[in-house]
């Protein structure tokens, strides 16, 4: 079965890290922590810190279809020069084919296919006369902003470019005769498995880029500070449920379904005595029931006559979603029940437990006739990891 796959988007606001071995590093975190009786789509949370400061293009919690940034600082000089070669020019900037990323589960093993996507590239640049510089190439102008030093512009990646790379670059050479790229700005998507496929657990991966000329990202003819990239992924995945039971779930009364009429005219046995309650579950993962039986006798819970003394043995049983039978819960064990891998999960989905008392029993019950019986049986609901 092909997993639905998710968009993540996101801005990220990056520069390298001078003197650390000419290496930057830095972390993106996603979280899958939903209420999915609230939440109605199975997607992934964009948890990285918006540290970014001297352009506020932060625009708080980055889901499917919001920003978020962060900030790490970057030195790379560069003398411009009226070359017919490009990289010489005052703006130019090369950007990376979309990357492939495995997280694995810390504990498991298990890996999940990402795709690192660039959406978005710029860069904070001193230079002699700032002014917004015309995009070139395989970027279309998006934001920008100029100090009396400095100019920060955010343009966009064409989308026909964002899975292959490309460059983006601007002529006007005439602007500076110098240039000094303090900060590097990448907005990005991830492309992500549907959460619902995937246990709980963190998950951690890392893809590694080259800076330079010729490199994954050729920021031009100059001096690089770093020439490494490091971006580590923690992808957090917490399932939650909840299970919502009518206000009278508490007290099931035993009859037969065919009624008492063929023990009362002619002395038959009913074929079983049962009950039954209704609940309703949502959860984005499998989860547990264990039954807790009052008494316990085997692998029966039981009532006690509180008149006689005769204890009754009973059986508690699950409807099996996908079929029309019912499955037995053996006390003191946990059961496990699947979610339907859609790409929501269990949303308010109706599921019954019965109580049932067989033919045999009975018949030992009304050889005793009298009193009332009574027995408690605790259902546990939990996730299961």
């Amino acid at each position: 079965m092909k997993a639905a796959m998710l968009y993540r988007y996101g801005w990220l606001l990056l520069s390298c890290l001078t003197g650390l071995a000419n290496a930057a590093s830095i972390t993106i975190t996603a979280e899958y922590n939903p209420a999915n009786y609230v939440e109605d789509r199975a997607i992934f949370i964009n948890t990285t810190p918006c540290t970014q400061s001297l352009v506020n293009w932060c625009s708080g919690t980055a889901s499917i279809d919001k920003p978020q940034a962060v900030y790490i600082s970057t030195n790379t000089y560069r003398q411009v020069k009226d070359t017919d070669d490009k990289r010489y020019g005052v703006h130019y900037l090369t950007f990376p084919a979309a990357r492939d990323v495995s997280v694995i589960n810390t504990v498991t093993g298990h890996t999940y296919p990402f795709k690192f996507i660039l959406t978005d590239i710029g860069t904070q640049t001193v230079m002699d006369n700032p002014g917004r510089l015309p995009e070139q190439g395989d970027c279309i102008n998006n934001k920008s902003s100029e100090s009396h030093s400095a100019l920060f512009q955010f343009s966009n990646i064409k989308e026909s470019k964002q899975l292959s790379g490309g460059v983006c670059y601007s002529d006007l050479n005439h602007l500076s005769k110098t240039v000094r790229i303090t900060s590097l700005y990448l907005g990005y998507k991830l492309k992500s498995p549907s959460p619902l496929t995937m246990p709980n657990g963190t998950y951690r991966g890392k893809i590694n880029f080259v800076m330079g000329e010729n490199k994954d990202f050729d920021l031009g003819g100059g001096t690089y500070g770093d020439t490494f990239l490091e971006v580590n992924f923690i992808i957090t995945v917490k399932h939650q449920m909840k299970i919502e039971f009518p206000a009278d779930a508490n007290k099931v009364t035993l009859q037969p379904r065919e009624g008492w009429a063929e023990w009362i005219h002619r002395g038959r046995v009913p074929t079983s005595l049962q009950g039954e309650i209704s609940y309703r579950v949502w959860t984005t993962a499998p989860y547990g029931v264990t039954v807790r039986c009052g008494e316990l006798d085997g692998n029966y819970c039981l009532l006690n006559n509180e008149q006689t003394g005769y204890k009754a043995r009973i059986r508690v049983l699950s409807a099996n979603p996908y079929s029309s039978g019912f499955a037995y819960l053996t006390p003191g064990r946990t059961h496990r029940f699947s979610v339907v891998l859609d790409g929501v999960g269990d949303v308010g989905r109706e599921r019954i437990i019965r109580f049932t008392i067989n033919q045999t029993e009975l018949g030992e019950v009304l050889k005793k006739p009298g009193g009332t019986y009574k027995g408690t049986v605790t259902l546990i609901y939990e996730a299961v990891l």
